[in-house]
């Protein structure tokens, strides 16, 4: 880092030096199901493409009919070739 901006990674990291990490979003996607817990099944496709082998977030939301929405959850997973 270097202020607020993170700028190419050196060649060696030294040990307990942080890395820089960015958010990027890849698309979003509508999932509908019955009231209480649910599990949603994953491809690993995002607006028709394949997402690259790399750790990625996913941030849920859910939705009323009438509109009503619950706070983001955010769960990480890692897509490996």
């Amino acid at each position: 880092m270097s202020g607020r901006r993170c700028v190419a990674a050196p060649r060696h990291i030294k040990r307990g030096q942080k890395r820089c990490t960015f958010t990027k979003r890849f698309g979003s996607f509508t999932f509908t199901g019955a009231a209480g817990a649910v599990s949603v099944r994953f491809s690993g496709r995002v607006g028709g493409r394949k997402l690259p082998p790399q750790g990625y977030t996913l941030t849920a939301v859910a939705r009323t009919a009438a509109g009503l929405a619950t706070p983001p959850r955010s769960a990480a997973f890692t897509i490996i070739r």
